[in-house]
C-alpha cells in the first residue's frame, strides 16, 4: 500500500534472509499446523577438522555433540568419536551427515562406523523425529 511519500507498505508480509528453495513449501506447512518444523536426525552434531590437524584426529570430521537419549547415544557413540562412515559411505566433510540425515525416514537404520582411539566399531543408529 503506498504512502503520501511514495514508499510502500507491504501488509501481511514476512521479511525474511532465508534461502527460499523448491521443496521448502512443505516446511511452511508443517510450521502453520505444528508450530515447529520436524526433521530426522542421528542424534549427534559433528565438525569439520583442519585439513592439517586431520591426521592426528584421525579423520575429517569428529563428533562435536551427542543429544541425551537419542539414536547416536544410545547406540554408544561419544564427544570427540571420527565418523569414518555412514550408510556405506565414507565420510569427507560434516555435509555429508546432514545428506544422510534429509534422506531418512523415522524409524530407519543406518550403519555408523566411528573411531576412537584408533580403533573402530560399527553401531547402527535408528533415525529419530526433533
Amino acid at each position: 500500500m503506498p504512502t503520501e511519500a511514495g514508499a510502500a507498505h507491504l501488509l501481511g508480509a514476512i521479511q525474511t534472509d532465508a534461502a527460499i528453495n523448491p521443496g521448502n513449501s512443505a516446511l511452511v506447512t508443517q510450521l502453520a499446523e505444528n508450530g515447529r518444523v520436524a526433521h530426522t536426525t542421528l542424534g549427534m552434531q559433528v565438525q569439520a577438522v583442519p585439513a592439517a590437524m586431520q591426521a592426528s584426529a584421525g579423520g575429517p570430521v569428529i563428533v562435536q555433540a551427542v543429544t541425551g537419549g537419542g539414536p547416536a547415544d544410545q547406540a554408544g557413540v561419544q564427544r570427540g568419536d571420527v565418523l569414518v562412515d555412514i550408510d556405506g559411505q565414507q565420510v569427507r566433510n560434516s555435509d555429508d551427515l546432514v545428506r544422510v540425515e534429509f534422506g531418512l525416514t523415522a524409524g530407519e537404520e543406518v550403519p555408523v562406523t566411528v573411531s576412537r582411539n584408533g580403533s573402530q566399531r560399527s553401531v547402527a543408529l535408528e533415525a529419530a523425529v526433533s
